[in-house]
């Protein structure tokens, strides 16, 4: 052997000062062992003795102030006495030895926008927007950062970043600069301008760009803009009226003076023909100074036939005034026609503000957004009332590339890119597969590719397609190694499979399309789509073909699967967002393509219609400055087409239709930035963010399928379920446990109301009271009230044996007892219940109160002052008379019963009315009374 290691130091903190750096070295006659930093000088840092063969550590102390502050390499190697080096070994290590401070760049470009597009000049007083992005390079956090918009010769405006950390990026926007000097204007972006925190390195706190100011023109010049144009409904129906809202705008600084607008459909065979009763006069469309002013025109259209039809705005100046330039007095546009309503205005989504949206698709009656946060790849689920009840974790290792799809079962395929470790320690690269259901369950992760080391290559832009039966991922393998030739290519990739729940049944094909030159950082992720017997791709590629300038183009590609590819040809310049579908109509595929061209205020969606072999000529465009995100969604034997452009008051949401037939493409659904969209439940939802920044969800709904939540439509199970929070699986959860504890509360309540019932019953029955207690709630007492018995006369005669005195009773037993300092309270409290008991029945034998109100007294009153008798001695009082009438005896209400012993047969009379029980005075037998 002849090796060495580098061991120290760990490499966890930063180097100060004197660092001492060791490891171990073996080798045959080891002479010294020599280090560099980064790319500079070898230098001997350890000197060995010149044995045959041995082994040991080493240790070096190294100065870590000769370098500047910030990452830098250290390579040792070992060098034997007859020249041998040994491999070289680097480690990388963050110096530090200069004092906290924090060092400010601005990162990336400046982005400057007019009326949401980006432009090198605007007129003067405009309102335009700065955009970038400031970053903490330093090893200080702070706080109060000022950042300055400085245009030369104007108004300079300031924000305030309340809290900057290590290695934090702020996004700072001027939203309102409006430049005052006419001619190309130095504009200076600083951050941190009177250095109160002590940057470390000003040299790239300031960024200096030009911008070009120009007068508006002295003259009246109206203009009518196509992203000015709407209707009302924003879908016509097939065959219904509808409304056309358009904004005439006058740019110059002069008063427009009767201006005329009339409107036209352009008809097959006629040409342009006016809309009856369309023509409309504006009197006066004021000159525009700091903003641009504009008149709004409406004009209602009758119904038509066709599912796309094509109109024209035209305004006229008068004659009497001088308009130089008219080339963007009129303005033409498609409307669409489609049994589609929008439904309300959007629902915001909960989600997190780390949260970055990758991709959406429809599961069932809900939603599956997939996200990533925090380096990790997330699944959100969004049910049919725009809730996220659900978050799975789909990879803690995500490694920057993934796509979604949905199946026909209710369930989506995942498919990304991650990192793991081998078992040897290295990071390795590779793409897996997973499927979830519509509840968030995952099913077992699958490994599709060979791991590769980040030195080999790496895995990016992946894409799915599925036709029910088959599932194709199509991405871009970037072949580093190349077989150990290091030629670093990038092959077209595509992986295969009618069962992908079964990881050997997945089939890849590792060149479909070999050596693409293309890069991660310059292109999109491939477009494919199944055809009956073909697979179809769109995917980005450079070329410098016809011009020789080199530029990103959009090329197409089909074939069979598992055989090499039949046709490629380029089909676009300066091209990305390549999108693609497949319909086979009467055997034969169908093939529906859109992509961007251009970028800005020049960009436009591109669309073709064409068979398997791409036979067509020209692309068709429709104008779409700002254009920035296109999707998909299949209806039918075509698609819906959802994109975003900049409209008239900024990023806008537009719908459109591509049919095998013909294509169109409407006014806009709302404003924002459009993200997916995707069918939900016969629905199209789509997802966008507003230029607030929000992210929001909004669902376009066919009123006459019947699929909408209508109350004539809505089943007794929806009515039920749709004030409930959360998809219709939680729905149906809270809907269940609601309902099983309404059946445990009625269960409870009518065991409490049996009980008490037979309780009631008993107490009846047994002759006892319901007293309460301390030991319990109710306790059933007998009582021991013994028998009175009268049977008309003073003593009581039975025809039975005289009873024997057997000494005291058992009450007489227990009063003795109950009077005992040894007694227990259970006892006493039973012996007061009996002795209450046996005074409410000694009270019960008097007469009752209202007996004395039968009784009649004489008025007492005081006899006149004037009749009053002279005053006598006591002794002269005659006796006092007795009352005429004596009280008369209590009435005794006497209720007598005659019961029978069933032991020994002795007959008597009971006059208790309350006794319910009581011992026979013969053989002390208990009996029910």
């Amino acid at each position: 052997k002849h090796e060495i290691t580098f061991s120290e130091p760990t490499g966890h903190d930063p180097i100060q000062g004197i660092e001492v750096l060791g490891g171990e070295w073996e080798g045959i006659a080891a002479s010294t062992i020599e280090m560099r930093v980064d790319s500079g000088e070898w230098g001997v840092i350890y000197n060995l003795e010149e044995n045959y063969y041995q082994s040991g550590e080493w240790s070096y102390s190294w100065d870590s102030t000769v370098v500047d502050d910030g990452t830098h390499r250290l390579t040792v190697r070992l060098v034997n006495k007859s020249g041998m080096i040994s491999d070289e070994i680097r480690r990388t290590f963050r110096i530090d030895n200069e004092p906290p401070a924090p060092e400010f760049a601005i990162d990336g470009g400046v982005q400057v926008l007019f009326n949401g597009l980006p432009t090198e000049g605007a007129f003067v007083q405009s309102t335009i927007e700065v955009h970038f992005d400031v970053v903490n390079n330093g090893d200080k956090d702070v706080n109060e950062v000022i950042v300055r918009l400085a245009p030369e010769g104007g108004k300079i405006l300031e924000q305030v970043i309340s809290e900057m950390r290590q290695g934090e990026v702020h996004s700072v926007i001027f939203w309102n600069w409006m430049p005052e000097t006419i001619g190309m204007t130095n504009v200076t972006l600083s951050i941190d301008p009177n250095d109160a925190h002590g940057d470390a390195n000003r040299a790239n706190n300031d960024y200096t760009f030009a911008f070009d100011v120009y007068e508006r023109p002295d003259e009246v010049d109206v203009r009518v803009r196509p992203e000015s144009i709407s209707t009302n409904p924003r879908i016509p129906s097939s065959g219904e009226p509808f409304e056309v809202i358009a904004k005439i705008e006058n740019v110059g600084q002069v008063a427009s003076a009767n201006v005329t607008i009339y409107l036209e459909e352009f008809l097959e065979g006629a040409g342009w023909q006016e809309v009856a009763d369309s023509q409309y006069e504006i009197k006066v469309i004021a000159g525009s100074t700091v903003s641009t002013e504009y008149e709004v025109y409406k004009s209602a259209v009758p119904a038509g036939t066709g599912i796309v039809r094509e109109f024209r705005i035209t305004a006229l100046q008068d004659e009497s005034v001088i308009e130089n330039d008219k080339t963007n007095n009129f303005a033409t546009f498609t409307v669409i026609f489609d049994d589609l309503e929008l439904v309300g205005s959007g629902t915001q989504l909960s989600t997190l503000s780390t949260e970055t949206p990758l991709g959406y698709t429809g599961v069932g009656d809900s939603g599956h957004l997939l996200t990533t946060r925090d380096g990790e790849l997330h699944l959100r689920t969004i049910s049919r009332s725009f809730t996220m009840p659900g978050d799975t974790t789909i990879e803690s290792d995500y490694a920057g590339h993934a796509a979604i799809i949905s199946s026909s079962e209710e369930t989506s395929f995942i498919v990304w890119t991650r990192r793991v470790q081998s078992a040897e320690g290295y990071t390795l690269h590779d793409v897996a597969f997973v499927t979830v259901d519509k509840r968030g369950k995952t099913s077992q992760v699958q490994s599709l590719t060979t791991p590769l080391k980040i030195s080999e290559g790496s895995y990016w832009g992946l894409s799915m397609a599925y036709d029910g039966e088959r599932l194709i991922i199509a991405g871009f393998h970037r072949d580093i190694a190349t077989g150990g030739s290091y030629q670093d290519i990038t092959n077209l990739i595509l992986l295969s499979t009618t069962n992908p729940s079964a990881a050997e049944d997945w089939v890849l094909t590792p060149a479909v399309i070999p050596n693409v030159d293309i890069s991660s950082h310059v292109g999109s992720a491939p477009a494919v789509a199944i055809g009956k017997d073909r697979v179809h791709f769109l995917y980005e590629a450079m070329r410098e073909d016809t011009t020789g300038i080199s530029r990103v183009g959009m090329f197409y590609a089909s074939g069979e699967v598992g055989q090499s590819l039949s046709i490629q040809t380029g089909v676009g310049d300066n091209a990305t967002l390549p999108n693609l579908h497949v319909s086979v109509i009467d055997g034969d595929d169908v093939v529906m393509a859109v992509w961007r061209e251009g970028v800005g205020p020049n960009a436009e969606l591109v669309y073709v219609v064409t068979d398997g072999s791409w036979s067509v000529d020209e692309a068709e465009r429709h104008s779409a400055p700002g254009l920035a995100s296109i999707d998909f969604v299949a209806d039918g034997e075509g698609v819906q087409v959802l994109f975003d452009k900049v409209g008239f008051q900024g990023p806008e949401v537009h719908y459109g239709i591509i049919m095998p037939e013909e294509a169109g493409f409407s006014a806009s659904l709302e404003e924002g930035y459009f993200f997916a969209s995707a069918d939900v439940d016969g629905e199209t939802h789509f997802l966008y963010w507003s230029k607030a920044g929000g992210f929001y969800v909004q669902n376009l709904v066919d009123p006459t399928s019947g699929g909408g939540d209508s109350d004539d439509t809505m089943s007794f199970l929806d009515r039920v379920l749709d004030p409930l929070p959360g998809d219709r699986d939680m729905k149906i959860k809270i809907a269940s446990g609601i309902l099983g504890l309404i059946i445990v509360l009625l269960v409870v309540v009518s065991v409490i109301i049996r009980r008490g019932r037979q309780k009631e019953i008993e107490f009846i029955e047994k002759g006892g009271v319901l007293v309460e207690t301390e030991d319990s709630d109710v306790e059933l007492v007998e009582e021991e009230v013994k028998v009175a018995i009268d049977l008309d006369a003073e003593e009581v005669e039975v025809s039975v044996p005289e009873l024997v005195d057997e000494g005291p009773t058992l009450a007489e037993t227990l009063k003795e007892a109950a009077q005992e300092d040894t007694a227990g309270e259970r006892l006493r409290r039973r012996m007061e219940r009996l002795e209450k008991a046996e005074q409410e029945e000694l009270l019960a034998e008097f007469p009752p109160p209202h007996l004395f109100d039968q009784l009649e007294f004489p008025e007492l009153q005081l006899p006149p002052l004037g009749d009053l008798p002279p005053t006598i001695s006591l002794g002269d009082l005659p006796p006092i008379p007795l009352p005429p009438d004596a009280l008369p005896e209590p009435l005794v209400s006497v209720i007598e019963r005659h019961v029978e012993c069933k032991g020994c047969g002795a007959h008597f009379t009971v006059k208790n009315d309350n006794l319910k029980r009581m011992s026979c005075p013969m053989c002390d037998e208990e009996m029910e009374l």
